[in-house]
């Protein structure tokens, strides 16, 4: 086989499936075509059982499930003429989520200003001990040059 007929016959199974799995869950069926189903779903979820059983499980479960598919793409599909007016507008849109936060004891919050725990005084801009009288800056005499002469 090659990719397309793999790719289309992939499709199908899974079409197949999807429809026995709905019939199973609607509740619909008979005990005797609930039971057939179950065993039909088995063999067509197999990765053993060969391409032409499955394919002839599919036949004579739901008959001809080719142009059953095809009803049903046709069935679903939307107009070319509805697909262009559902084009999105060229311009961005910001929208902003805004939320106001309020406090459940009506209280405000604070970061314990003034408590007893942070007894530290406030920083001063005043200098202490200058850290600048450590320092001790020494020029170079500059005798490295580059020479740029060419010669």
């Amino acid at each position: 086989m090659d990719e397309e007929s793999l790719k289309k016959y992939e499709q199908e199974l899974g079409w197949c499936i999807g429809r026995l799995r709905d019939n199973l869950h609607s509740g619909t069926l008979s005990d005797k075509q609930a039971k057939e189903a179950v065993k039909t779903l088995k063999s067509l979820e197999s990765p053993k059982a060969p391409i032409p059983k499955k394919r002839m499980l599919m036949r004579s479960t739901f008959g001809d499930y080719r142009a059953q598919m095809e009803l049903e793409n046709d069935k679903f599909k939307i107009a070319p003429s509805l697909k262009d007016q559902t084009k999105p507008p060229m311009t961005s849109q910001f929208f902003k989520k805004s939320a106001q936060q309020t406090n459940p004891a009506g209280t405000e919050f604070r970061f314990n200003f003034g408590s007893a725990t942070s007894a530290r005084p406030p920083p001063t801009d005043t200098p202490g001990p200058s850290t600048s009288s450590h320092l001790n800056f020494q020029s170079s005499d500059n005798s490295f040059r580059f020479n740029f002469n060419g010669s």
